[in-house]
């Protein structure tokens, strides 16, 4: 029964590197320290570019094919949906890139230490959803590949 108690949960308190011993924060917490800065211009663009790499943003482009758009029109309106993603994405992350502080530490400014907590619950929960989603229409994408490769044989 010694798990049921509050104080036996409790882990020792880890140190700072910028804030002092009575605040609660840990290093986990502090802004990223300049020699561990390791993302380029380019490797922001590669990250942001592997989003229209998805099986959601391909349906989405079949789907334009199949109204009877043709493929200059289907990827100038992929390009277009990518930009008028990449304009809140980059709103979102401009914080945490200027600052170099995470999104649990970002959203403490606007919603305090403990509705933050939601916020990033909300965000899990999102990104469990569209996991579920993705591996949704992956799995549809199985069936034709194996039937596919079953008439190669």
């Amino acid at each position: 029964m010694s798990l049921l108690r509050r104080r036996n949960w409790a882990l020792p308190k880890q140190p700072s590197s910028i804030a002092p011993d009575h605040v609660w924060s840990n290093a986990d917490q502090d802004p990223v320290p300049p020699e561990k800065w390791t993302w380029t211009g380019w490797t922001f663009t590669q990250y942001w570019l592997s989003d229209l790499v998805t099986i959601s943003t391909w349906s989405a482009a079949s789907s334009a094919f199949a109204s009877g758009l043709s493929a200059t029109d289907t990827i100038l309106l992929t390009l277009v949906a990518a930009l008028c993603n990449a304009i809140p994405t980059v709103l979102n992350g401009a914080v945490g890139a200027d600052l170099h502080i995470p999104f649990p530490i970002a959203i403490r400014a606007s919603y305090g230490t403990y509705f933050g907590y939601f916020c990033v619950a909300s965000r899990a929960i999102l990104a469990m959803f569209w996991f579920g989603v993705q591996s949704s229409y992956g799995g549809r994408c199985v069936t034709p590949v194996r039937a596919h490769l079953e008439l190669i044989k």
